[in-house]
């Protein structure tokens, strides 16, 4: 249960640098398409 618990917990840290950096990226990709 432990390991379990631990392995989830990595797992969504991951994922959640994963989308912030994902919506960073596209906000930055975003606006270099309107700044053209």
């Amino acid at each position: 249960m432990n390991r379990i618990g631990t392995v989830h917990g990595r797992l969504f840290t991951t994922l959640g640098r994963l989308l912030i950096a994902g919506c960073v990226l596209f906000g930055r990709v975003r606006v270099s398409g309107e700044a053209w």
